[in-house]
């Protein structure tokens, strides 16, 4: 490119230091700037405007959103656990917990108490065939040995009856004077209806059911002799269970009756009418309330009571089957026991009691409790009654009006 001299105008070549006309010294041009670029990251501010501010927040105000962030996420996570379907775990845990604070009550309802389990020896009339076949059962189980038979008396006098004593197994199945098949019920497993879940009273509710068995139960007693007085409460069952837990995340065992109050409750926004879920179980009408009350206690000790009473009938204890009856000023003590004593020749002129069961109902609409009872006797005939029930001083007595 060519020069220009500043001073005298004369052309030189572009790599002259100094002028060929007048020998000024040649001030070359200054290279060109760096191409500015597109976009700057911080472009100015128009004349007039001050520059934006950058867009940070202080450090304080950031850690002051991080806090109400986290407890907005514990709420919002509370909520939607609260909303959110409910965890079988959770529920089985709950019913464990519930049933662990029946364990004392609980052996008791696996013990019969259709003979004096607790006496050693017992002696037996070749003529009771139920009661030989029964014990005959436990022989084999090892918990009588194998009979003796005593011979009392002669001649015409002479009496035959079989001695039994306590086997190696009696100290195991035998106890407080009940042979016990077993001593702990399960709960094996839950199962909930999503579509039961709601919100009452700062509480969730669900209903559902769990499945009970009894952990362990004693092989003996499946014997096809013994069975039968086993089976309908050790056979494992499936029964109706509601649960409740509150704000604080904690699941709770409800009867049915207490969820379906809540649901009301919900139901018409009136929060009264829900019950505390931890008042006393309510029964209900096949709820697993119902059954663990029938059970442990409830129904349950009806059924035994009357079970016994029947039984001493038929073994010929009338005094002690007057003590299940309730006291009745019209009848007297010694006619109460001819009652009885007439009964039991009733019963052994059918050859005496093969089989009984019975049946707890609870009564409604100022109707009393019952017990249905059905008894088979050794000579084929069955007999049926309907029993009434009621507590007397904490204990079951019935009436026999």
């Amino acid at each position: 490119m060519a020069c220009f001299c500043h001073q005298c105008g004369q052309r030189n070549e572009d790599d002259a230091n100094f002028c060929e006309s007048c020998g000024t010294p040649l001030r070359k041009p200054a290279a060109p700037p760096p191409a500015t670029p597109a976009a700057s990251a911080n472009p100015v501010a128009p004349a007039g405007r001050p520059a934006a501010k950058g867009t940070g927040l202080p450090k304080a105000a950031l850690a002051g959103i991080a806090v109400v962030a986290l407890v907005a996420a514990g709420a919002l996570g509370w909520f939607l656990l609260a909303d959110g379907k409910p965890s079988e775990g959770a529920l089985l845990t709950a019913s464990k917990t519930w049933l662990d604070d029946q364990r004392a009550n609980q052996e008791s309802s696996a013990c019969l108490r259709n003979f004096d389990y607790g006496k050693s020896p017992v002696f037996v009339s070749p003529d009771s065939h139920s009661t030989r076949e029964w014990l005959d059962a436990l022989v084999e189980a090892g918990i009588y040995q194998a009979p003796e038979t005593i011979t009392s008396g002669s001649g015409y006098w002479a009496r035959q009856q079989l001695r039994y004593e306590h086997g190696e197994q009696a100290a195991r199945y035998i106890r407080g004077g009940r042979l016990c098949a077993a001593e702990r019920l399960e709960v094996s497993a839950v199962s909930f209806d999503p579509q039961s879940v709601f919100k009452a009273a700062d509480s969730q509710w669900v209903a559902g059911s769990a499945t009970l068995s009894w952990d362990a139960r004693a092989p003996w007693s499946q014997h096809a002799t013994l069975a039968g007085e086993f089976d309908e409460v050790m056979n494992p069952r499936t029964v109706d269970m509601a649960w409740r837990r509150a704000k604080d995340g904690d699941w709770e065992v409800v009867s049915r009756n207490q969820y379906a109050q809540a649901q009301r409750g919900s139901e018409s926004g009136d929060k009264k009418a829900v019950t505390p879920a931890k008042q006393a179980q309510a029964s209900s009408s096949g709820g697993f309330g119902d059954w663990l009350g029938k059970l442990f206690g409830g129904g349950g000790g009806a059924e035994k009571m009357v079970e016994s009473f029947y039984r001493d009938i038929n073994g010929g204890r009338a005094e002690q089957a007057a003590t299940a009856v309730i006291p009745d000023p019209q009848l007297e003590p010694a006619k109460l026991k001819v009652l009885l004593e007439a009964k039991s020749v009733e019963f052994k002129a059918k050859g005496g009691i093969a089989r009984i069961s019975t049946r707890y109902q609870a009564g409604s609409n100022g109707a009393a409790d019952a017990v249905e009872v059905e008894i088979g006797f050794n000579d084929g005939s069955t007999m049926q009654e309907r029993v009434e029930v009621a507590k007397v001083d904490g204990d079951w007595k019935l009436s026999l009006d």
